[in-house]
């Protein structure tokens, strides 16, 4: 697949906004940013080296033999992805959060699944919450997100306000919308993000995903507004609401029992 038809609209028109603004900046300051950019390196590298010693002291790393289902998972998606270089997994004692991130370091390139959130969906065999969840991530490699020449580029548009907070949350959008694909489509996939927003491992296979939509009407209109353009992720229910019309239209069940639930791990399993 190529990763670049699954950015969103917000994406592309917020990029191109903050490219313009930052060349504007780059030619005004002639370049000044870049020289602050060399300043910084070396305490950013050694940062980044502390950062590194962290997860690979103290988190878990996914390699065909360490969680071989979740490695299979990374590797197939990876190959949809065309990603060839190299990123690493690991799972991360998150100590109660429930998230999981993408970065890039001079070193490397780096997912990181915090372990309560791994919990969360395979405690229930949810698989494709997981897939969903490590495609996302893994789709703001493949989309660049986490580019260290797109990011210093567009580093001088950190100073207008909301700007790059815009950016950032059309990034997320992208992202998603290369999870759904990874997924195909797959309904039960979407509940990764209401999973995590739960963060209820008995209440999570009962959640009605169209009315966890409809909350989105209550939300205020002004400080819903005012609370988004500060935040760096759009809100769940949007989120949600931009996934719901690109998922299956097979129905769910409001209630499921995890009985009478029927899914092919052997797609996880390496071979």
């Amino acid at each position: 697949m190529d990763v670049k038809d699954f950015r969103h609209a917000k994406e592309k028109s917020y990029f191109a906004i903050s490219s313009v603004f930052a060349v504007l900046i780059h030619i005004c300051t002639l370049g000044i940013f870049y020289i602050i950019a060399l300043i910084m390196a070396i305490p950013l590298w050694i940062s980044q080296q502390i950062f590194k010693a962290q997860v690979f002291g103290h988190a878990v790393k996914v390699t065909e033999k360490q969680f071989p289902k979740i490695f299979e998972i990374i590797k197939k998606q990876k190959s949809e992805l065309r990603i060839n270089k190299d990123i690493e997994v690991f799972i991360y004692n998150g100590q109660g959060i429930i998230n999981a991130f993408a970065i890039r370091l001079f070193t490397g390139r780096y997912v990181i699944l915090m372990s309560n959130l791994v919990d969360l969906m395979l405690k229930r065999e949810a698989y494709p919450e997981l897939e969903f969840i490590i495609g996302h991530e893994l789709a703001h490699h493949a989309l660049m997100h986490t580019s260290l020449t797109r990011n210093l580029f567009l580093f001088p548009t950190k100073f207008i306000p909301f700007l790059n907070l815009a950016y950032s949350r059309g990034c997320e959008y992208s992202a998603d919308r290369v999870g759904i694909e990874l997924t195909k489509h797959s309904k039960k996939s979407i509940r990764g993000l209401i999973s995590i927003t739960l963060g209820s491992e008995a209440l999570a296979d009962s959640m009605n995903i169209e009315e966890f939509v409809i909350q989105e009407k209550s939300v205020p209109a002004f400080f819903g507004f005012l609370a988004n353009i500060f935040s760096t992720h759009p809100r769940m229910t949007l989120r949600v609401k931009e996934l719901l019309p690109l998922s299956d239209t097979i129905p769910e069940n409001i209630v499921s029992e995890k009985k009478t639930v029927v899914y092919d791990e052997s797609r996880y399993m390496p071979k």
